[in-house]
């Protein structure tokens, strides 16, 4: 494949469920090597858009293609696996019979042994699948999806239901692939996730890309700070004053406590240092769940 073919590339592309437009006029595209993080809240259209890149839904407007091809023809050579959240897996087979099934499927196939050792899972290959935990369960998905040794792999939510040290154990993982050259696209709820892992995001909301952009660049876009602090209500009045003229900064007052969120809140800050009987005052950013939350209430809203 020519490197300056986007590995993804989405046209205006529309999808439609009944009344619902659970994708809306999304364009974008991720080059060869790239590690994107899809977010967004459930119903914005992360699992359709994975659909549509897979093949398994057609956009009933706009264009979807992989590798320069549409999407079956990208299957065809298996130059991509999927891995879902969540699928039917035989229960009753073992570990080790389930792979070299999938690998005799596969268009080309990569060394199993290879894959078993990259995955650390030498150890449940006797094991019954219906006996793996949730992050042995997601071991043996990415190990089937690493079968057909793919250069793209779409991974929907991969560590749901992981505990910490599964997560982490997985992202290990991943790492390894990427720093192998695989171009990779995963859906998470997780900004944290986002922030440590990929480089560049995407948020949608609504079926809407709301922010795509370096990871940090996405951060910054909603940058606030919280300032706190007592306030009796006997100052109130004239700090009240004080505040009303500042712009983009969120006041609330209720029980002599006092709450401003804002992107910039030193003025505002000086007045409430500046108040005597001010008391218990503190200034942080916000989370990184106040600016995902803030960015997808903006692409509601739209």
């Amino acid at each position: 494949m020519d490197v300056t073919t986007p590995v993804i590339t989405m046209s205006d592309v529309t999808k439609r469920f009944g009344t619902l437009t659970a994708v809306d006029r999304v364009s974008f595209h991720v080059n060869a090597g790239e590690i994107l993080a899809l977010l967004g809240p459930n119903g914005a259209g992360k699992s359709t858009l994975f659909s549509l890149m897979s093949g398994l839904d057609r956009p009933d407007h706009g264009r979807v293609q992989l590798f320069g091809k549409t999407p079956a023809a990208a299957v065809a050579t298996g130059s991509f696996s999927v891995m879902l959240q969540s699928g039917a897996l035989l229960e009753e087979e073992k570990v080790g019979r389930l792979l070299h099934l999938f690998s005799h499927l596969a268009v080309r196939a990569a060394n199993i042994d290879d894959i078993i050792a990259r995955c650390d899972i030498s150890h449940l290959l006797h094991r019954p699948v219906g006996k793996c935990s949730g992050g042995e369960l997601q071991r043996v998905r990415l190990a089937i999806a690493l079968l057909s040794d793919p250069q793209l792999l779409i991974l929907d939510e991969p560590t749901a239901g992981m505990d910490p040290s599964a997560r982490r154990h997985f992202w290990q993982i991943m790492q390894q692939e990427a720093d192998a050259g695989r171009t990779i696209i995963f859906a998470t709820h997780y900004l944290e996730e986002a922030s440590r892992y990929a480089p560049r995001t995407v948020i949608m909301a609504a079926g809407r890309i709301v922010a795509d952009g370096p990871t940090s660049t996405v951060r910054s876009m909603a940058a606030r700070h919280h300032l706190t602090a007592r306030i009796p209500s006997a100052a109130w009045q004239e700090l009240a004053g004080e505040l009303q003229p500042l712009r983009d900064v969120q006041v609330d007052y209720h029980d002599e406590s006092l709450t401003l969120i804002g992107p910039d809140l030193r003025t505002a800050a000086i007045a409430v240092l500046s108040c005597q009987a001010a008391s218990d005052i503190e200034l942080t950013h916000a989370s990184l769940d106040d600016t995902f939350e803030h960015l997808t209430a903006k692409g509601k809203a739209r």
